[in-house]
């Protein structure tokens, strides 16, 4: 009886001990977009006419790789919707930016940082989202 205890709950601390990893790896992630997204939001407002620079458009290339290499764990733990939306709006900071569109970039880039807060909150670790 005391081994069935003693399996039930290492078995419980398994399940707990991964919930939790995987909360800290999507807060992590969707915490790193926020960072970088902001970064994106100074360069553009650095000079307003002129986003299409080179080293704008380099930067968000290279952030839209880095993140394809974080969804590939994430689509295995969160809805892939979710992470289309976020493909979709980065792909469209990129044409904006590429376009000399300062407006219509700004705007992407506030819809993605909104839903990237929205999201985090999702996959918290609160007794609403377990229950």
């Amino acid at each position: 009886m005391v081994k069935k205890w003693i399996a039930m709950i290492v078995i419980a601390t398994i399940i707990v001990a991964l919930c939790v990893l995987e909360n800290v790896y999507i807060q992590n992630s969707f915490e790193y977009l926020q960072n970088e997204l902001t970064v994106v939001e100074s360069m553009f407002n650095e000079d307003k006419s002129n986003i299409d620079r080179e080293e704008n458009i380099s930067y968000l290339t290279a952030l839209h790789e880095r993140w394809r290499e974080k969804t590939k764990i994430l689509k295995m733990v969160v809805w892939h919707t979710g992470m289309k939306e976020v493909e979709i709006n980065m792909s469209r900071i990129q044409s904006y930016a590429e376009q000399n569109n300062y407006e219509e970039a700004v705007v992407e880039l506030g819809a993605l940082q909104d839903f990237c807060l929205h999201y985090k909150d999702d996959f918290t670790i609160a007794p609403e989202n377990i229950l």
